[in-house]
């Protein structure tokens, strides 16, 4: 019998989440890790698998001529003449881009039954050099469960992946660090990092100079989920992650001007 066209449009009724061996977030390493899905109606799966994406985040400093009109002055007074005066202004550039991306079939067609169902799958991410030292480099895995004229199940997650070429540079599990200069009264400069649903991150805020300051926390929607204020000195915060994306990241000046340093960490 033919599906009706409703039944096409329902989403597939479960869940899914994916399990990994954390020794295995690093490059030219094994990296296993099992999709489990938890079904509450029985399908016939075309195919379970999953997509990895290794990605980096980095900034790029440039500088750039800025041409400005100013006047003549005589004794307090303007005068109706002007002057160019050229100056180079510094600026910085957020950049991304795929390092590495493929595709693991956990499994072919496969009847999946009410209740849970795991599928294993295993991979090596190869050696990596990023564009930067410095950059924030991130593992995106995507499970996707393929049922013929159904949506797919899916589920995202995100690790950070820590690269041979980085050690010594950057700390394992560390997903964001960077130094905020010029901090004013309006949060302005926002950082991003990618992070998956059910972690814990932490939050470390060092304030080299100005404030007080508040930390504002940005999730993948643009909503502003979380405020931290009374930063002066040196703090730790902790932030639960309830949807996997892109989470933002930007302080405000509650008091004088300044630089601050954040550094964003996995919890173990």
């Amino acid at each position: 019998m033919e599906m009706s066209f409703f039944k096409r449009l329902k989403s597939i009724s479960g869940s899914m989440v994916i399990e990994v061996d954390k020794t295995g977030l690093r490059d030219n390493v094994a990296l296993s890790g099992t999709v489990i899905v938890n079904s509450r109606e029985e399908v016939d799966a075309d195919e379970v698998r999953v997509d990895i994406v290794v990605s980096e985040r980095y900034t790029e400093k440039h500088s750039r001529p800025v041409t400005e009109e100013k006047s003549y002055e005589v004794g307090g007074f303007k005068l109706p003449v002007t002057k160019k005066e050229t100056r180079m202004e510094e600026y910085t550039e957020e950049k991304s881009r795929e390092l590495h991306k493929e595709t693991i079939r956990a499994s072919g067609p496969v009847k999946i039954e009410v209740g849970e169902s795991k599928f294993p799958f295993n991979t090596r991410i190869p050696a990596l050099t990023p564009a930067n030292p410095l950059s924030q480099v991130s593992l995106s895995l995507k499970g996707v469960m393929a049922v013929s004229k159904r949506p797919d199940m899916t589920y995202e997650t995100f690790f950070p992946l820590q690269l041979e070429s980085q050690r010594g540079v950057r700390e394992a599990g560390v997903v964001l660090d960077e130094l905020f200069t010029d901090v004013g009264e309006v949060a302005e400069d926002l950082r991003v990092a990618n992070l998956g649903g059910g972690q814990t991150v932490r939050l470390h805020v060092k304030v080299e100079s100005g404030g007080p300051f508040e930390l504002l926390i940005q999730d993948p929607d643009d909503n502003i989920i979380n405020t931290f204020g009374g930063i002066s000195t040196e703090h730790e915060f902790e932030q639960a992650i309830r949807k996997s994306g892109g989470y933002g990241f930007a302080f405000q000046s509650t008091g004088r001007p300044g630089t601050v340093r954040l550094k964003v960490s996995l919890k173990p």
